[in-house]
């Protein structure tokens, strides 16, 4: 994404964020005749009250973290340029705090109003679903008004509507996580958080783990087509997913991957230099775009063969008359 527009982005998060962030005080302060002079600001795992302090001073104290916090995430990518999948990361985080602080106080300090012993007023399980959700839809729905990164041509000739080829499937394949540690990775993480829950008595950090779990089983599976308009990759569901026309393609390269050393991770990734589909280490397809950013993508099986025919595929949109690839390729593990 060019920098002017990640920057522009990044600004209107931390506007609208901190615009959330400061309605908190004034509603605390509208409330100001009908809350106790303490009210309850900490919980235990159980939602009941186990910190006390006074309204002003409970919600000055969250917009201050929130805001720094967000101050810190903007300058931190201010300055870089980066893919849409980083700056999305950027402003829906901010998004998340801003919108945290605002639901913060309708949650848990709004029912407050009229109570004279606050040490009575205990959080629910929903309450505090309700507390990380919200904020996550806000996030989610900012983010998705990112327009996707326009990447030009990479074609001195691109191949006009009128003589392009019909689309021919060349080569398929999958990219996946490797099922033994992905069953015993998902397996701890399941285990810690019932007992967990068990321990604190509170099934919510069952439910609040829950999702992540579901998301990261979603997406453990890519299937790669590669045909002469280009590349599509897509999780087994459709979404999320891929297209990488073939005329915006520079050059295509096979490199070897460590998705933690490199990405920090595994799955949907983003850093400075470069967006991922890493599910797995070892080879992967290196595509540079015409505008200089880069796609990486493992793959199980023929990666060589993916990259020789997604090149072919750029280089025949290059010319002005498309000559047809004839070597087609299909991984034989999507057979088992």
């Amino acid at each position: 994404m060019p920098l002017g527009q990640m920057r522009t982005a990044v600004l209107a998060s931390v506007a609208g964020s901190l615009a959330m962030a400061l309605v908190a005080p004034l509603l605390v302060w509208l409330w100001r005749g009908s809350l106790p002079k303490e009210i309850a600001s900490h919980w235990n795992a159980q939602g009941a009250p186990n910190g006390f302090s006074a309204p002003m001073t409970s919600v000055w104290t969250l917009v201050a973290v929130m805001s720094t916090a967000m101050l810190i995430i903007a300058a931190v990518g201010f300055g870089v340029k980066t893919g849409t999948g980083v700056t999305r990361t950027l402003v829906g985080t901010i998004l998340f705090l801003g919108a945290m602080t605002l639901t913060f106080v309708a949650i848990t300090i709004a029912p407050q109003r009229g109570i004279e012993n606050p040490a009575q007023f205990h959080l629910s399980a929903w309450s505090i679903v309700a507390l990380l959700g919200i904020p996550a839809v806000v996030a989610v729905a900012g983010t998705a008004l990112i327009p996707n990164q326009k990447i030009p041509d990479s074609a001195t000739h691109p191949v006009s509507e009128d003589n392009a080829p019909h689309t021919e499937v060349l080569w398929t394949g999958r990219t996946s996580m490797k099922p033994v540690p992905l069953w015993i990775g998902m397996g701890l993480i399941a285990a810690v958080l019932v007992v967990a829950s068990i321990a604190s008595q509170s099934w919510i950090i069952v439910i609040a783990g829950l999702a992540p779990i579901v998301l990261v089983l979603l997406m453990s599976t890519f299937t790669i087509r590669v045909d002469n308009e280009g590349l599509l990759v897509r999780a087994w569901l459709g979404w999320p997913n891929r297209t990488v026309s073939a005329r915006q393609i520079e050059s295509v390269v096979v490199t070897e991957v460590s998705p933690f050393q490199e990405f920090g991770g595994w799955g949907l990734r983003s850093t400075i230099d470069a967006e991922g589909i890493v599910l797995r280490a070892g080879p992967a397809i290196r595509v540079t775009y015409g505008d200089g950013s880069v796609l990486v993508v493992t793959v199980n099986n023929g990666a060589e063969q993916a990259a020789a025919l997604l090149g072919a595929s750029a280089a025949q949109s290059r010319q002005t008359q498309p000559h047809q690839i004839q070597e087609t390729y299909k991984d034989p593990g999507l057979e088992s």
